[in-house]
Parts: structure tokens; C-alpha cells; sequence
């Protein structure tokens, strides 16, 4: 990092190096961001594996729509985090005109394989976003069944699957699939110029960030509603709550529920604010070419959507094997959860453990006939 501004104070004492250094310094920050995305894909891939090993392997966690919904948006996470953890491998030879490292291996094939399965990616940020918040919304605060949610439950899969496959064959089929900074997705070749460079940014728009910040204000509006709710109940509850302490605790649950949704829906946010932030200066300068740090801070966080939701998923039983073995340390703890979720032989052994209890879902629909309910 010290030589990539080192290089940039050079080009401001010499101009006539400018357009050569300006080169290497756009090399070596896309270097730098694609040695950073493999780490943070990598973290990804393990949270979403254990994610998909723990819904999968799990009784009680299979029959859970929201386990469901999480797991599936696993898959297409896992799938994109491992196009993310091996780009250098993907994208084509000839990006090592650019650099001296002969870092890139790939080709124009597995240039557009890795481009699809990104632009793929939009239905895995779909159930991640919308349909999370949308269950608890309904199960909550509109009180609806686990039976009523599993009639529906088939076509969010399907309507997240149809719009993924669609999205990632029209970047295809279009030749729109091209290097870009620290991988390959719906991009202008290196050597076009003129206004008909210009529609690959309008499908970027159209095909992914269009319909990324369409989800993001809809789960907003979904949690801002949750929250009225919840904060509506728990007023509501104060005359009753020496009642007794149980009917307490239930009140403290389903906050607590919502609590969970809010990290689910800020490690959405994480994930994608610095990428948007990228393609927003994109779209309103026309094309000009963002900052390189915002290119960096957007390859480092994009890939890291895994890792949020299992820190989420498993923040819970995390928390309580501390509380079990408070002599041993955080990186201990871990290491159990991964040992139990991806290492272990019987496939019934996690059975008992609900890593997020939904019961309170059902709690909800039932009328305790002195105070209300979440």
C-alpha cells in the first residue's frame, strides 16, 4: 500500500508520467483488492457451508421456513464467494498485460462463467433480503401460520431462481461480460470507446443494482413496520407486565426476534454499500472511473455476505457455549461450531440444537387471554 501512494506522489511531481504511473497504481490496487476478496471469500464460503450443513443435516432446522430461506440463499452465496475466492484463476491471460505478475490464468470461457454466476447471485440477495424480512413480517406482525407461510414458501425459490437465471443469461447472451476491476461481470472491454460503451453500464443497472437497492428499501420498509409493531405491543404490555415473569420473558423473545432480523438485514447493508457507492458514481458521471480505495473497500466487502449471516446464524449458540465454557476463548468456541457443523459424522447429532428458535412464531398466534401478543 506504501508504493501504490508512493507511486501516486510521483505523478503529481512529474506529469509526464502521470498516464503511465496511473496505470500501475490501477493495477496494484486491483491486485491488492483481489489478494484482500480471496480472504474475506473465503470466510464466506465456510460461513455459508456451515449454514447449509446445519439447515440441511438438522431435523428440527429443516422444518423451519426461515432455516429454509437462509439455506438457500447459502447456495448462492457459497456459489459466488467461490467465483470471488478464485478470480485471478477466472479472468482471462490477457489482464497480465496490466501487471508483471502473471497473476491471471483464466480465459474468456471462464471469464463468462464466472460473470453468470455473480449476475446469478441476485436471487441468493432476493431470499437474503426480501422474503427474510417479508416472513418475519408476516408471521409477527400479521400473524400468519407456518402452514399459511409454507403454501407460498415454493414460489419464492422459483421467482428467485427464474429471476437469477435471467438476469445472468441476458449478461451473457449479450457479450456483456468483460474484466473489471477485481473480476469478471457485465463491464466495457478495456479498449471500447464511444457512447456504445455506455450500455454496459445501463445494464448493470437493469440486470443487478437496479434490483439490489429495489430489495434494500423494501426490507427496510419491512423492518421499519416490524419495529412499529413490536415497539406498539410492548407498550400495550406494560399494565400486565407483574403478571408473571414467563409472560415477560415471551415479550423479551420476541424483541429480541426482531434483533436478529436487524443483523440480518445490517449485514445486507455491509455487504453492499461500498459496491453501490461504486456503481452510483459510475452511473452519475457517466462512466468515469470511481476512486480506486472505493473499488478496494467494494471487492474486500462484497464477497462477505456469507460470513455476516453465519455470524447472525450461529451468534446465539455461539453465545451460549461461552457461557457453558467461559475458561475458553472466542477462536475455541468457533472452532466447535465449525467441528460440529462441517466435521461431524452423525447426522443426527445438532438435532436438538436450535441455533434461532422460532417458536416464538407460534407463540404469537396464540391468544393468552390477558395480554397481547407478538
Amino acid at each position: 500500500y506504501a508504493s501504490i501512494f508512493h507511486q501516486h506522489f510521483l505523478s503529481l511531481e512529474n506529469p509526464n508520467t502521470h498516464s503511465k504511473i496511473a496505470m500501475e497504481t490501477s493495477s496494484s490496487w486491483s491486485i491488492a483488492t483481489i489478494i484482500v476478496s480471496k480472504i474475506t471469500s473465503a470466510a464466506s464460503v465456510l460461513g455459508s457451508s456451515m449454514i447449509i450443513s446445519q439447515v440441511l443435516r438438522n431435523k428440527n432446522n429443516r422444518n423451519e421456513v426461515m432455516h429454509r430461506i437462509i439455506c438457500c440463499s447459502s447456495i448462492f452465496d457459497l456459489l459466488a464467494s467461490l467465483c470471488w475466492l478464485l478470480n485471478n484463476f477466472l479472468m482471462p491471460s490477457s489482464m497480465n498485460q496490466y501487471t508483471s505478475l502473471g497473476f491471471y490464468l483464466g480465459n474468456g470461457t471462464t471469464c463468462s462463467i464466472q460473470g453468470f454466476i455473480i449476475t446469478l447471485n441476485i436471487g441468493g440477495v432476493l431470499c437474503n433480503s426480501v422474503f427474510l424480512s417479508l416472513y418475519r413480517l408476516l408471521c409477527i406482525k400479521y400473524k400468519w401460520s407456518t402452514l399459511e407461510f409454507r403454501k407460498i414458501e415454493p414460489c419464492f425459490y422459483l421467482i428467485a431462481l427464474i429471476l437469477g437465471l435471467t438476469t445472468a443469461t441476458i449478461s451473457v447472451s449479450k457479450n456483456l461480460i468483460h474484466p473489471a476491476s477485481w473480476n469478471c461481470w457485465i463491464n466495457k472491454p478495456r479498449d471500447c470507446e464511444g457512447r456504445e460503451c455506455t450500455r454496459h453500464y445501463k445494464y448493470q443497472f437493469r440486470l443487478f443494482y437496479g434490483w439490489l437497492w429495489a430489495f434494500f428499501i423494501i426490507s427496510s420498509i419491512n423492518s421499519i413496520l416490524l419495529y412499529k409493531h413490536v415497539v406498539e405491543v410492548e407498550k400495550s404490555v406494560v399494565p400486565f407486565r407483574r403478571i408473571s415473569i414467563s409472560r415477560s420473558k415471551h415479550n423479551s423473545y420476541s424483541y429480541n426476534v426482531f434483533i436478529q432480523m436487524l443483523f440480518y438485514i445490517g449485514g445486507f447493508f455491509l455487504t453492499w454499500i461500498f459496491a453501490s457507492i461504486f456503481r452510483l458514481i459510475t452511473f452519475i458521471s457517466k462512466g468515469r472511473t470511481p476512486p480506486n480505495f472505493i473499488a478496494f473497500l467494494a471487492g474486500s466487502f462484497v464477497p462477505m455476505q456469507g460470513f455476516f449471516n453465519a455470524i447472525v446464524f450461529f451468534r446465539m449458540r455461539a453465545c451460549e457455549l461461552k457461557l457453558q465454557n467461559p475458561e475458553r476463548t472466542w477462536i475455541a468456541v468457533v472452532c466447535i461450531l465449525v467441528k460440529t457443523t462441517l466435521f461431524c459424522t452423525r447426522i443426527d447429532a445438532n438435532d436438538k440444537l436450535d441455533i434461532i428458535n422460532d417458536d416464538v412464531l407460534s407463540t404469537a398466534n396464540a391468544d393468552d387471554g390477558e395480554t397481547p401478543s407478538i
